[in-house]
């Protein structure tokens, strides 16, 4: 299941222009290292209110068997973008279309299987994080997988 998840980290931390829109941070398990902006690609729970924004986490969801064999699976990845609270939607919204073209209807590598489609699923309201204090969206992302 990580593979997946990896995979799409790959993705998003391999393209310039998605990384020209987000913030510097150093890595989220090294807080003494190197500032950069493809820091500011995370897992989920990480994130801190010093996280320079903005910033994107990813998320696993569940893997839902498809067929009776146990070959064909969906795997959910759920994508936040945070921003400043003090800021509108609307550099999150670019983000997550940037996301968007990227991922949805793709086809990534897998080391584990074969990814066989990829797709937005949904894209969900504008809402505030509490303990963050930082806007954010999510999106959810269908990955079809063989083994």
């Amino acid at each position: 299941m990580k593979d997946a998840k990896l995979a799409v980290y790959n993705v998003l931390t391999g393209d310039e222009t998605l990384l020209a829109m987000l913030g510097s941070n150093a890595p989220f398990n090294d807080p003494k290292g190197t500032k950069n902006t493809a820091h500011s690609v995370i897992p989920a729970g990480f994130a801190s209110i010093r996280t320079k924004t903005p910033f994107i986490t990813i998320q696993g969801g569940p893997r839902v068997k498809r067929d009776l064999m146990g070959h064909y699976f969906n795997e959910f990845l759920y994508i936040r973008c945070y921003n400043d609270s003090r800021k509108s939607f609307v550099k999150i919204d670019e983000i997550l279309e940037r996301i968007q073209t990227l991922l949805d209807n793709s086809y990534i590598s897998l080391a584990d299987g074969v990814n066989v489609h990829t797709t937005l699923e949904s894209t969900d309201t504008e809402r505030i994080d509490e303990d963050l204090k930082m806007n954010f969206r999510e999106s959810s992302y269908r990955i079809e997988i063989v083994l």
